[in-house]
């Protein structure tokens, strides 16, 4: 389960809701929250999700199958490939 999807799924519980459909796994990236489209993730929203998760940079990394360093930097605003943007959603 990614990143996105067990922040979805906490933020249903937190709203006495259940996951909407769409959040199982391999399901569209893109995810509608009371008809909004949320845009690509960006660095503040990886710090509150971990925050959420309650991880920590090197527990999101080696999920992610990155370094520490590269989602510290992502992180800190510094520009991100694609597929590391893909990684760590």
């Amino acid at each position: 389960m990614t990143l996105m999807q067990r922040l979805r799924q906490k933020l249903a519980v937190l709203a006495g809701r259940s996951a909407e459909a769409g959040d199982e796994e391999g399901a569209d990236e893109t995810f509608h929250w009371t008809g909004t489209t949320i845009p690509p993730i960006r660095p503040f929203q990886v710090r509150m999700g971990r925050a959420a998760l309650g991880w920590g940079v090197r527990d999101l990394a080696e999920k992610a199958g990155l370094t520490a360093g590269t989602l510290t930097r992502f992180e800190n605003g510094s520009d991100a490939k694609p597929a590391t943007i893909a990684a760590i959603r």
